[in-house]
C-alpha cells in the first residue's frame, strides 16, 4: 500500500512540474491498475494552468478493496489519513478520505500559490515550473497514464 502512495506522490510531483502557454488550460491524466491481491486503484490527476503556470492540482485516488479484505478498510483509510495528517490543515490544501462500501476515496486539492515550503516538500512539488506541458504529459504517458 505504501508503494501506491509513493507512486501517487511521484505522479502528483510530475504533474506539478508542468507549465503551459494558454490563458486557461487543464491537463487530465488517469491510470488504473490491479495493484495486488488486496485492492485495485484508479487515479485521476488534474493540473490547472493560468497562463504559463500551474495554479492548482487536484488528485483523486479510488482504491477498491477486494471482498476478503474489507474488514481492514478502516485501517487502510486511517493509514492514508495519517500519511497526510501534517498538511491537512495547511493553507492551500484540501484533503479528504471517504470510505463507502469497499472503496477508499481520497481527494487532494492544492492551490500552489498558497503552499508553504514545508507543504511543497511533503507533496514533492518544489520544482513545478521547470518542465513544459507537453514534456510532462509525455512523461506521465510513459508511466502508464492516459492524458487528455
Amino acid at each position: 500500500m505504501k508503494k501506491i502512495f509513493t507512486v501517487s506522490i511521484i505522479s502528483l510531483s510530475l504533474v506539478c512540474l508542468l507549465t503551459g502557454c494558454s490563458s486557461k488550460k487543464t491537463l487530465t491524466c488517469t491510470i488504473s491498475e490491479d495493484t495486488n491481491s488486496m485492492l485495485s486503484m484508479s487515479q485521476t490527476v488534474n493540473a490547472v494552468f493560468s497562463g504559463s503556470k500551474v495554479t492548482n492540482l487536484n488528485q483523486n485516488i479510488k482504491m477498491t478493496v477486494k471482498d476478503e479484505y474489507t474488514s481492514y478498510i478502516d485501517q487502510m483509510a486511517d493509514g492514508v489519513r495519517n500519511q497526510y495528517a501534517d498538511i491537512k490543515d495547511k493553507s492551500g490544501v484540501e484533503f479528504d478520505v471517504k470510505v463507502t462500501d469497499n472503496v477508499i476515496d481520497t481527494t487532494l486539492n492544492a492551490e500552489l500559490a498558497k503552499l508553504d515550503d514545508e507543504t511543497k516538500n511533503k507533496l514533492k512539488i518544489t520544482n513545478y515550473d521547470s518542465v513544459n506541458y507537453e514534456d510532462a504529459k509525455k512523461e506521465l504517458e510513459e508511466l502508464g497514464y492516459t492524458c487528455k
